[in-house]
């Protein structure tokens, strides 16, 4: 588990109102890696915003990456269960 210390070794904790990230590196391997976990705004503009600093982010790191969460994107046609939709946070992301 990320949790335990013979396991993983958290060096730093990144914390905003749309993400926590942690990083640290897995003890067995030596691995650097970052874990994300993502809440996407709904809204095209600020879900940019939030791409935008989190590309600064990850670009500045040579840690391995895994990022998971809601990233309020839809994909495919057979996501939507009703409303309209913008394609354009698909391409942003």
């Amino acid at each position: 588990s990320i949790w335990n210390d013979d396991f993983f070794e958290a060096t730093n904790i990144s914390k905003w109102s749309r993400y926590i990230i942690i990083t640290g590196r897995i003890t067995a391997s030596d691995l650097e890696c970052s874990i994300g976990n993502i809440y996407a705004h709904y809204d095209d503009g600020d879900r940019k915003l939030l791409w935008d600093e989190l590309g600064s982010i990850i670009c500045s790191s040579d840690a391995h990456w895994l990022i998971g969460g809601d990233l309020n994107i839809v994909l495919n046609d057979d996501e939507i269960s009703g409303g309209l939709v913008s394609r354009r946070g698909c391409s942003d992301f």
